[in-house]
């Protein structure tokens, strides 16, 4: 036992293969092998065969109720059985040849990098994944329900308020965006991330992916369907569209609502833009235009879809309800996502915002600094080969001297400067990076408390690597266990943000 955190004490148990060979084999011994375990902080095997490896993740695997998420890493043959067993396998590349590599799900070059792929990588994808299965299942949801309104309007006649071709492309007009997020979108820096590992902990107590959260996305999509429905139908009695209408042609305005609709939910919940974010929403637009104005004129494959989109794009009552049905849509989510973050906050939503407060006020440097930094003596822009001396003039050596010393005085102050940026941006990146090292704490301390995950409470399952980790403020900081997590006064006041960080 060692000294741990919060004043509390770190177990650990040594087993030799010797031992685990009589206990592995005998059900009894088994049980309390784990029981022994649970509490622990970690438990070492040393001198073990290869399938005694596999057996212990097995164990743990078959063991442990509610069954764990179970990771394995190893760099040679004999870890080969270990990494089959596990959830994920990860194989480190090294001497002992590519064996592991070969039998794993992710590889990498040395054991360090195994911090970035669970804190930072691994992260990015479960929030990533988690987006996409909840933005997918709402898409098609509200569709469902347009169409069961729809039913409900025309007395269960079986009457189609879609055209069957543009309803099929349904999930290809709105694919784009939602791929753009799913592989690029980042709610915090990597910096951050690696920096306080507490926010590993979003996986392990599920916040992003519940119960809680598919509710939340049914009523979303409730709402939004009988917006899309009802407002168009409003807006032209009867179905009568002005004059110009039919059944076509009020579908396939709603049909247009729901696709913007699905756009502007994808820009929602995006958290990092990047160009080929703007590119996937534009393409999204670009492509339903240009089906609907390709296939209006195609009679030989529809003709009762002949010229329907043009009747439609006619009315200018039909841009009004286009762009005024997702945002009023849109409205509401505003409300409610503006309403939980000032009055009960997550962790993710702390980190997101503290995130950007922290690398607004970062020492990086800027073009400024870039350029004030190739600009000193003996850079490349002078003109020569470390000195600078090919940009004096020969004729009128004096000139050049004064004209030299003139430029290293310039390239001195300019740095000097920067210097004094950076300085002063690193003053209040401190305060922010302690603050928000406060907040996180106590964050995932409710939660826990939330959601029940001390031992022996049961608790839900968690879906990412069994490890949670805990946050030391300025960097650093390990994979260690809840027990591990430092104590936290709950009944102090939240903590006053720095002075100067905006």
């Amino acid at each position: 036992a060692a000294p741990g955190m919060g004043g509390g004490r770190h177990e650990a148990l040594v087993v030799t293969g010797k031992v685990l060979e009589r206990i592995l084999d005998h059900n009894g011994l088994r049980r309390k092998l784990l029981l022994c375990c649970q509490p622990l902080q970690v438990v070492i095997a040393c001198r073990v065969t290869p399938l005694q490896k596999a057996k212990l993740v097995r164990m743990v695997r078959k063991g442990v109720v509610p069954e764990p998420i179970t990771l394995s890493v190893g760099d040679g043959a004999n870890d080969v059985g270990m990494i089959q067993e596990a959830h994920i396998g990860v194989g480190i590349s090294g001497k002992e040849g590519r064996q592991a590599v070969n039998a794993s799900d992710f590889a990498i070059g040395q054991f360090r990098f195994l911090k970035r792929l669970l804190l930072v990588h691994g992260r990015w994808n479960y929030r990533r994944i988690c987006k996409v299965i909840t933005y997918v299942f709402y898409k098609n949801f509200a569709i469902t329900l347009t169409l069961l309104i729809f039913a409900c309007m025309a007395g269960i006649s079986g009457t189609s308020l879609y055209e069957s071709l543009m309803y099929n492309g349904y999930n290809f007009f709105t694919m784009f965006p939602i791929i753009a997020v799913g592989t690029m979108d980042q709610d915090v820096r990597a910096e951050t991330a690696e920096a306080f590992p507490v926010l590993y902990v979003s996986g392990r107590l599920s916040e992003d992916l519940n119960a809680r959260i598919i509710v939340e996305n049914i009523v979303t999509a409730i709402v939004h369907a009988v917006i899309v429905m009802f407002i168009p139908y409003l807006s032209y009695s009867g179905l009568d569209q002005a004059g110009i209408g039919g059944l076509y042609v009020f579908g396939t305005m709603v049909f247009s609502c729901l696709v913007f609709l699905m756009t502007y939910r994808v820009m929602l919940i995006t958290a990092t833009y990047t160009a080929y974010t703007v590119y996937a929403l534009l393409l999204s637009f670009l492509l339903y235009f240009v089906f609907l104005l390709a296939y209006g004129q195609m009679d030989y494959l529809n003709w009762e879809f002949y010229y329907v989109p043009y009747q439609m794009m006619a009315a200018p009552v039909f841009w009004i309800v286009l762009y005024g049905v997702p945002a009023t849509a849109l409205y509401f989510d505003f409300i409610v996502k503006y309403v939980r973050r000032e009055v009960s906050p997550t962790l993710m939503d702390i980190a997101s915002e503290a995130d950007y407060a922290i690398h607004k006020y970062s020492g990086g440097r800027d073009s400024t600094d870039a350029d004030s930094a190739g600009r000193g003596p003996g850079s490349a822009s002078s003109g020569g080969a470390g000195t600078g001396r090919r940009s004096v003039n020969s004729a009128s050596p004096t000139g050049g001297q004064q004209r030299w010393r003139g430029r290293e005085g310039r390239g001195a102050g300019s740095s000097t400067r920067a210097a004094a940026r950076r300085a002063a941006k690193e003053e209040v990146r401190r305060p922010l990076m302690r603050f928000l090292g406060l907040l996180l704490r106590r964050e995932v301390h409710h939660s826990r408390r939330r959601n029940s995950l001390d031992e022996g409470t049961g608790g839900s399952r968690s879906r990412t690597p069994s490890v949670s980790v805990s946050g030391r403020v300025g960097g650093g900081g390990g994979l260690l266990l809840p027990s591990e997590a430092p104590a936290v006064d709950t009944k102090a006041p939240p903590p006053s943000l720095p002075s100067g960080a905006g």
